[in-house]
């Protein structure tokens, strides 16, 4: 009993170990950073009088003064007016009890957000210690301004030159008590990217730890006259190859994006139904046209890529999206298109001729609605004298899907059966063959084969992806369709041994440190003896 009980005594003293580690983790992990806080101006709120005014925001007061300006400070409108001359001024309530790193005033206009962004700024640890400091970006109605570079900063003060119409002000602040918790590394979620002259790309960077206290970024091209990059938005500026960087305030860590600007997109087609704009060339058209549609109809073709709708009743259209290559990423919408060039509503019959990985050429007017939107339009009055699908042309697609999946269940059932019996000889060059072949698809095919789902039971396209799926998972073939569905079968068998792994380490050193404590009692006492 003496025996257990020493034993015991080693064993608890462990779990004490144990215990204090993961407090240590746990307080870590509820560590402090950065934190905002959103002061809504709601109408005469605050208190003071014309001259001075003070709003409280909960951490903060936000002190408005009128300076020499003629126009008192006003609590009796919608929005908080701060008018030329007067300033706003930011401070903890308990002085050095929080650092201020940002300050986002979201004013009523674009037009005042500029005019908060022009504004005189100083920023320090308190007023007598403040200095002045760099200016706000303005983006739509919203002004940022960065004061991270600040070293405790507890006072802010803005003086504006002309008037802005507030709604509300967001204080991101440190909590100067809590511990500091130090950047380690950063990553980008791209490489390398591509991207289009005038168009953009967006990075994000990932900062760890996660709760780093200091996880701001400063981005940077070295090469602008290329590409441009604010906040992680790359703007292709011209041809040619640039490399952005995002670089962490806090450890100066770095990571880099190289980025390929494309040339600049033009109109390649002349719209007519002898030369169809493509998709990309209907875009282009829909962004320089803007919210009021074309003048003229232009014929247009395109792979559907998705139906949204298909109607053989009352109105009998049809909205389906195309693409120049179904594996793209920019797509068109066709709106409320009618079944042929003479406008005729779609029947039950003629609306199995929408088709994904069918070739369609529509004829109608252009327009980017609600400027993010590039689609064909039903024009003034009645939509089946605008637009309307002009001819679909059938590619084989679907036959080719079910010849190939047809042609892939028979090769790959003579190597590799559903009860497991393999040859696991010639397993990988029958594969590599069927690869091949589905290579040599057209776009339309590919994508059905794709998007297909898995039945054993059903056509020969559904049998395919089963079959596919099922030898590709069990013997870790190439996933040259790259099914999700494949790719997660590997995922949870490898998550699976991972997690197996951890806790089979953990049990052998748990056994180990039981046995090695019980031997040594074992040998000490009977020295003793």
């Amino acid at each position: 009993m003496k025996v257990f009980k020493k034993i015991g005594f080693v064993l608890l003293g462990s779990a004490v170990v144990f215990g204090v580690a993961a407090s240590i983790n746990l307080s870590h992990a509820l560590e402090t950073k950065a934190a905002d806080e959103v002061y809504t101006y709601v109408t005469g709120n605050g208190s003071g009088d014309g001259n001075v005014w003070t709003y409280d925001t909960g951490n903060f007061l936000m002190v408005h003064r009128k300076n020499g300006s003629s126009n008192n400070i006003a609590s009796t409108y919608a929005e908080l007016r701060v008018y030329a001359s007067h300033s706003m001024e930011i401070t903890p309530k308990v002085a050095g009890s929080m650092y201020i790193t940002a300050v986002v005033v979201t004013a009523s206009s674009s037009s005042y957000a500029t005019a908060m962004s022009n504004a005189t700024v100083v920023a320090g640890v308190d007023s007598a210690g403040a200095s002045s400091h760099s200016g706000g970006s303005a983006a739509a109605s919203v002004t940022t301004f960065d004061f991270s570079d600040v070293t405790n900063c507890g006072f802010v003060k803005f003086t504006l030159a002309a008037q802005s119409r507030t709604v509300s002000w967001k204080i991101t602040y440190i909590d100067a008590s809590a511990p500091v918790v130090p950047v380690e590394g950063i990553s980008l979620n791209h490489d390398s990217v591509s991207v289009k002259a005038t168009k953009t790309v967006t990075l994000t960077a990932t900062v760890t730890p996660a709760d780093a206290t200091n996880s701001l970024v400063d981005w940077s091209s070295d090469d602008e006259a290329v590409a441009t990059v604010v906040g992680g938005v790359v703007t292709g500026v011209a041809e040619g190859t640039a490399t952005i960087t995002a670089t962490t305030r806090d450890g100066g860590f770095t990571a880099d994006c190289e980025v390929t600007v494309l040339p600049e997109p033009v109109v390649e087609h002349a719209g007519t139904l002898a030369d169809p704009y493509s998709v990309s060339d209907a875009i282009l058209v829909a962004e320089d046209t803007g919210t009021t549609a074309t003048t003229s109809s232009y014929y247009i073709r395109g792979f559907i890529s998705l139906v949204k709708s298909v109607d053989t009743g009352t109105y009998g259209n049809a909205e389906f999206e195309i693409k120049d290559s179904l594996l793209d990423g920019e797509k068109f919408l066709v709106y409320r298109a009618f079944a042929d060039d003479d406008g005729a509503a779609f029947t039950v019959e003629s609306a199995k001729e929408i088709r994904v990985g069918y070739l369609a050429t529509v004829y109608g007017k252009i327009v980017n609605y609600n400027n993010n939107t590039p689609e064909t339009t039903q024009g003034t009055k009645n939509v089946s004298m605008t637009t309307h699908v002009h001819s679909i042309d059938k590619t084989q697609a679907t036959a080719d899907a079910a010849s190939f999946a047809a042609s892939f269940n028979d090769t790959m059932g003579d190597v590799c059966d559903l009860d497991g019996l393999t040859d696991t000889t010639n397993l990988t060059a029958a594969w590599n063959a069927r690869k091949a072949n589905f290579n040599a698809l057209v776009e339309g095919a590919q994508y059905i084969l794709k998007n297909a789902v898995a039945d054993v039971e059903g056509s020969a396209i559904e049998q395919f992806v089963a079959k596919y799926t099922y030898i590709g998972s069990k013997y870790e073939l190439d996933n040259f369709l790259d099914l999700d569905a494949l790719n997660s079968s590997n995922k949870i068998v490898n998550d699976g041994l991972s997690f197996n792994n951890s806790i089979f380490v953990v049990i052998v050193l748990f056994g180990s440190l039981v046995t090695a404590v019980a031997l040594r009692y074992y040998f000490l006492k009977k020295k003793e003896n």
